[in-house]
């Protein structure tokens, strides 16, 4: 088996190759382009493997690499820390360290998503722009309000009355100005979000996975969309717990000779996931039965903040056992209670 190693830039690229052996044939620099390395990769000799890092346009580039029949792999940026530690660091050994890895089996190895998950994760961010810009809209409104001494009750300022409320505001020309345009924004982003939402819904509505994970208390289409984004395949998980660590949602751990501390949460991994989670988590209310009762368990423990954390933890839990089971969720307290009835 040869193989390749690949260090990915956006302008250029550096293509490093060995022999079963780990003998260096050859070394070039290439253009980025994806042609040029589909063209490249045909004229490589078989079978072959090849590694690069998640960096760039990383995933069209192993597609081009997959139809030239060079099997991809993808090394998990974190843990490559031979390339990152190194005192001799520039293309030539990043790629060829990289080939090394794979071809001795050390290469910590990361996900590589199909070009429809990196789709939907794109996607996914997109959406989260929006609102990104919404709320910022939002802050910025009110900020303006307060800078001016204007109070009001109205807790929806892009409401039906609170769009009367500002449009009624007499205003200097340059404050009119900033109120019309952050108007104009929120209005923009509410527009592109229906269109979004309604994408998403659609996507939900065709994905035997989401509508499981959707049967959970707190979990609409957006965030049960997004968990099958950065999950994609469940299997690929052997349980919970590890789907937990990959989430970021597990403490970290120290240990020195018999000595163990547990700090915050680990915090690595898509952080898209830990935030749809944690969104999730802080709409329970006291009607989703057993997730609030162990809620309420952890807030009067840890505090609400730790208790939400705990609860982003379950919700993703329970979404890997009715993925992987095929089954939906029931909610354990509530069937007892139907039983009493």
């Amino acid at each position: 088996m040869y193989t390749l190693g690949i260090d990915l830039h956006k302008n250029f690229t550096f293509w490093s190759l060995l022999d079963p052996d780990g003998q260096v044939l050859w070394q070039k620099k290439l253009e980025t382009d994806l042609d040029l390395a589909k063209e490249e990769a045909q004229k490589l000799p078989k079978p072959c493997q090849a590694v690069l890092e998640p960096t760039g346009c990383f995933h069209l580039y192993a597609e081009k690499l997959k139809e030239s029949g060079v099997e991809p792999h993808l090394a998990h940026p974190l843990e490559v820390s031979l390339i990152a530690k190194s005192k001799n660091k520039n293309d030539k050994i990043d790629a060829t360290i990289l080939a090394q890895l794979l071809r001795t089996n050390f290469l910590p190895e990361a996900y590589l998503p199909s070009k429809d998950i990196k789709e939907l994760r794109s996607f996914i961010q997109f959406r989260s722009k929006i609102v990104s810009t919404k709320t910022r809209a939002k802050v910025r409104m009110r900020m303006l309000l307060n800078s001016l001494n204007i109070k009001t009750d109205i807790t929806d300022l892009f409401g039906v009355k609170g769009i009367k409320f500002l449009e009624e505001l007499k205003l200097s020309p340059l404050m009119r100005i900033q109120r019309d345009e952050l108007t104009r924004t929120v209005a923009a982003c509410n527009s592109q979000l229906k269109t979004i939402n309604a994408v998403i819904k659609a996507i939900a509505e065709r994905d035997d996975d989401i509508q499981r994970i959707m049967t959970i208390p707190t979990i609409g289409p957006v965030v049960a969309t997004t968990i099958k984004a950065y999950v994609a395949d469940f299997k690929r998980f052997s349980s919970a717990d590890k789907l937990a660590a990959y989430a970021g949602l597990v403490p970290s751990v120290r240990q020195s000779g018999d000595k163990e501390t547990h700090g915050h949460i680990t915090k690595q991994g898509p952080g898209m996931l830990r935030w749809a989670l944690v969104q999730s988590a802080a709409i329970i209310r006291p009607s989703h039965g057993e997730l609030y009762k162990f809620y309420n368990r952890k807030k009067v423990k840890i505090g609400v903040k730790k208790a939400r954390i705990a609860l982003a933890k379950k919700l993703l839990t329970i979404s890997y056992r009715v993925v992987i089971d095929k089954t939906e969720y029931i909610d354990k307290s509530k069937k007892e209670e139907d039983k009493t009835c």
